[in-house]
């Protein structure tokens, strides 16, 4: 076994790598300069806050990108990427309708969450190849990659989107990552946070995990919402949200489940100071709505292990 695929399986909470200068900095910086202006991205799919664009086919956007995506197609790529992971016989997704590359824009934050395992037919998703394409980046602007222990847990490891920095994540049912927020100066909104999604497959076994859906569990009630607290309008705004999110999920799983959906009292306003009694509803009506989103993709988990 080589140090690589030693250190991938080492990692912590579940096994990924960490590869600077995956690209050689004159290759990092042709590809990064034929990144796709905004009008030429689609709008990705639900699942986050903020806003997402996608252009699904790498070799669309230019000769550098074309030649990075020879290189991830080539067998020598898929050999070494199935030897990291101890997965033999990796490929890519065929059909081209999953990963590409991708904006995350301002404002843009993803809840835990696992990927979707299923978009190959005979086929589960083993991991993703996570390429950072903006030409600098700092701290201060957020968009890092969160790795989960589990989904109501603070992160166990993050990782800095780092220019030409590449990351190799499994993906399994522990497998629980996150974006936090992307908080980016006026001056750099234009661009967004900038990264190419690789998402690679083998065929279906004995003993795999059943064929899921993106599985999303947002973020817990925080802590701080303890009695004598004195909401602020944002405090209000943010656990408005923070139910929203959850009552979104719902609907698109269950649009009955999620019209049985308690609101959020009215007096939970700015300028409400909370009682015990207040602490404890709000982790009711939280605990509730996800016990319903676990319910709902254990359902929807077993029904698609059947078709």
């Amino acid at each position: 076994m080589s140090a690589l695929a030693r250190a991938f399986r080492a990692a912590r909470p579940f096994p990924h790598l960490v590869l600077d200068g995956f690209l050689d900095p004159g290759q990092a910086a042709a590809v990064a300069a034929e990144f796709p202006a905004a009008a030429r991205l689609e709008r990705a799919g639900d699942g986050y806050l903020g806003s997402r664009g996608v252009m699904r086919d790498l070799a669309a956007a230019g000769p550098a990108s074309r030649a990075l995506d020879r290189r991830l197609r080539s067998p020598g790529f898929l050999r070494w990427a199935g030897e990291v992971c101890g997965e033999p016989g990796l490929v890519r997704n065929p059909r081209g309708d999953c990963g590409g590359l991708f904006q995350d824009e301002h404002g843009l934050e993803l809840d835990p969450h696992l990927d979707v395992n299923l978009t190959v037919p005979g086929h589960r998703r083993r991991a993703s190849l996570f390429l950072y394409l903006n030409r600098d980046w700092r701290d201060e602007w957020g968009g890092a990659l969160c790795l989960h222990s589990a989904p109501g847990r603070p992160p166990a490891a993050r990782v800095r989107p780092a220019p030409g920095r590449a990351v190799l994540l499994a993906c399994r049912e522990d497998a629980w990552h996150s974006v936090s927020p992307v908080t980016l100066p006026p001056r750099r909104r234009a661009a967004g946070r900038r990264v190419l999604i690789v998402n690679l497959y083998s065929p279906t076994r004995a003993g795999d995990a059943p064929a899921h859906h993106s599985v999303w569990l947002p973020r817990p009630l925080p802590a701080g919402f303890a009695a004598g607290r004195r909401l602020a309008p944002g405090d209000a705004s943010a656990l408005r949200r923070l139910l929203a999110r959850r009552d979104r999920l719902i609907a698109g799983l269950s649009p009955a489940d999620a019209a049985r959906r308690e609101p959020l009292p009215g007096r939970f306003a700015g300028g409400y100071t909370l009682k015990a009694a207040d602490r404890v509803e709000l982790r009711r009506l939280f605990a509730g709505r996800d016990r319903a989103l676990r319910r709902l993709y254990a359902r929807q988990a077993a029904a698609l292990s059947v078709l």
